[in-house]
């Protein structure tokens, strides 16, 4: 998709919920959106096991980039990120619930940096990621 230099955006955890169909597919859900801010959710299930029966990294690390393109998007222009860093602390197991909360920690200019932790229900942190984000168009 092209989007004219002028482009603004207005996203909503709904909007978000209903058009990112990976997040659909995997079963992940942005449950608060505020300007600079996401947290979103999964459900670990058996699909989504790797070999060892823990949550396979991919999906630790697709949760956190949901959150961190939900939190660069809510500042009104197209983010995307240019730069990752993910490090996984301790295992997420089938039942789990992970929940991730991103937060834009800075901007300048076209530059943004998302600070993201994952948790499990029982608060224990899972991983932690940082993201940083290209503000693409006009600010």
């Amino acid at each position: 998709m092209k989007f004219p230099k002028d482009f603004k955006i207005e996203i909503s955890s709904e909007f978000v919920n209903k058009e990112d169909r990976f997040a659909r597919l995997i079963g992940m859900e942005v449950n608060t959106l505020k300007k600079g801010y996401a947290e979103a959710s999964i459900l670990i299930t058996e699909d989504l096991l790797n070999i060892y029966d823990m949550a396979h990294g991919g999906v630790i690390f697709s949760l956190a980039d949901h959150v961190c393109e939900s939190a660069g998007n809510s500042l009104g222009r197209v983010a995307v990120a240019i730069q990752n860093n993910i490090e996984f602390l301790a295992p997420a197991k089938k039942g789990d619930l992970l929940t991730a909360k991103g937060k834009v920690t800075h901007t300048a200019g076209k530059i943004g940096l998302v600070e993201v932790e994952i948790k499990n229900q029982k608060g224990e942190l899972i991983a932690k990621n940082q993201q940083i984000i290209y503000f693409k168009g006009k600010k």
